[in-house]
Parts: C-alpha cells; sequence; structure tokens
C-alpha cells in the first residue's frame, strides 16, 4: 500500500536532510519504504527511496523539539 503523507516529515536520510512525502509498505513481511525529495546539496530535488532502517525522522524545528 502506498500512502500519501498530508504533511511531510523532515527526515535525515544518508545523503542527508529530506522531506518525505510517502510511504511503500508491502505488509508484515517487509519493512515500510520511504519516499524522500533530498534537501541537501549535491542531492537537491532528488527524489530517493530509503528502506527503514536507513532513516530516521528529525526534530520538529517549528515546536522547538
Amino acid at each position: 500500500m502506498i500512502t500519501e503523507l498530508k504533511q511531510h516529515l523532515w527526515m535525515a536520510t544518508p545523503h542527508g536532510e529530506a522531506r518525505c512525502i510517502m510511504v511503500i509498505d508491502y505488509g508484515q513481511e517487509d519493512d515500510l519504504y520511504w519516499i524522500c525529495i533530498q534537501q541537501d546539496k549535491d542531492y537537491k530535488g532528488q527524489i530517493w527511496t530509503w528502506h527503514n532502517s536507513e532513516v530516521r525522522v528529525m526534530n520538529n524545528r517549528s515546536m522547538l523539539r
């Protein structure tokens, strides 16, 4: 199942910061896959799909958390 996120999540990826726009869930047998738009330097604007173990959700900057 592909789920479009209504509010993008800021993620830390192997290529730097990214905005996650969708999540792919292949079911209980598999991990999630995060579709992200990269925001840092060389990869800016590129769309990458990251395995769940490769990304982390970043702090909420607007809430100072």
